[in-house]
């Protein structure tokens, strides 16, 4: 790549004070996320991503953020709308849930694009410099050019996090825990030998917001396209195509309870396999994002309460191991024990009627 078709990305980085660099799902397809992350340690940029771009990033990094979008985490979200001077988004769509509602504090002046894909250039926004560039050629580019260049992200990152601290949980019902809990169980659980596969549902919501997780490809999710049910299946295919590879490791599917009952006799395939693998079941006896909608508009619940399914039993029936989960001490006990080796699943008993706030772009 030319430097002089960076040149004004170069200037606008330059001149800044307070960039942001954001990852989206073109990152992730294009490879580069080591490069990303290299020229940001050595520039001091903080990073933040999309719930797509959440498989490349440790988010125990120092410099990164997290996700950010309508259910991404707040101090990103602040960061993406409100606190960066210079926004440089790489391989970055602009989706309705990435921009939280497609903000109107994401204008063109603020915001450096670059991606391989022309139309996505301007799509949803357009901005004060275009990159026409693969992702992985921009950084490499960057980090000659910008030699020089430093700031110090660290102090920003964590100072975003102290001001902008995301939502806690809050009990209101007994032997059942807050999703928020489930999540940072998991996250305190996870390490660089375990993939993450989250199918779709109200819980994902929370998993996107408060599950750390190590990047790497290491966390999975059919974000938009995948149907319920898909990862109870998917699990298996990682673990799976980890196998063909030479590569030990175990698996973990994070589902509710409705998508856990769209695929659950892929459970025996799994024990016939061998595999090692643990479906972690939030159950709140809720289809819970048609539960939210149905509520605020005053409809009746018949349509969304799922049945009280003895998941133990039916897990049991299919060769594997099982444990009903209602404290948040059982379940790091359970997690623990399940991700040592086997299939397992943990029904986690979750509070019902608790959708995650959402994160309002228009400030």
């Amino acid at each position: 790549m030319s430097p002089s078709l960076l040149a004004p990305a170069i200037d606008r980085l330059r001149r800044a004070e307070r960039p942001l660099i954001l990852l989206g799902n073109g990152v992730a397809i294009s490879g580069c996320t080591r490069s990303a992350v290299q020229f940001a340690e050595r520039a001091g940029i903080p990073l933040a991503g999309t719930f797509m771009a959440k498989t490349v990033l440790d988010e125990t990094h120092p410099l990164v953020l997290g996700p950010v979008g309508a259910f991404g985490r707040t101090a990103a979200n602040i960061a993406l709308h409100r606190e960066a001077d210079l926004v440089v988004a790489v391989g970055v769509s602009f989706s309705w849930l990435t921009s939280a509602g497609w903000s109107a504090h994401l204008g063109s002046e603020r915001l450096v694009r670059v991606d391989l894909d022309t139309a996505e250039l301007d799509r949803n926004y357009s901005s004060a410099t275009t990159v026409h560039a693969d992702a992985a050629e921009f950084f490499q580019c960057l980090a000659v050019e910008l030699s020089d260049y430093r700031r110090d992200g660290s102090a920003r990152v964590a100072a975003l996090n102290a001001e902008y601290p995301d939502q806690v949980a809050v009990h209101t019902e007994p032997e059942r825990l807050h999703p928020i809990e489930v999540c940072e169980i998991v996250s305190d659980t996870l390490d660089e030998a375990t993939s993450v596969v989250a199918d779709v549902g109200q819980f994902a919501y929370w998993v996107e917001r408060h599950v750390r997780t190590r990047g790497n490809g290491r966390f999975l999710i059919n974000g938009g396209l995948g149907s319920m049910g898909h990862a109870v299946a998917g699990a298996l295919g990682v673990w799976t195509a980890r196998k063909e590879a030479n590569v030990t490791e175990r698996v973990l599917c994070l589902c509710g309870d409705g998508g856990f009952m769209m695929g659950a006799p892929e459970v025996a395939t799994a024990v016939k396999a061998g595999a090692n693998l643990v479906w972690l079941i939030f159950n709140d006896h809720e289809l819970g994002t048609q539960a939210d909608w149905f509520a605020r508009r005053g409809h009746s619940d018949s349509l969304t309460a799922n049945p009280d399914v003895d998941f133990v039993s039916m897990a049991h029936s299919m060769g594997a191991q099982a444990t009903r989960v209602t404290s948040a001490d059982d379940l790091r006990t359970a997690l623990n024990t399940a991700l040592k080796g086997g299939c397992h699943v943990l029904d986690v008993a979750v509070m019902s009627g608790s959708p995650p706030l959402e994160f309002e772009g228009l400030l």
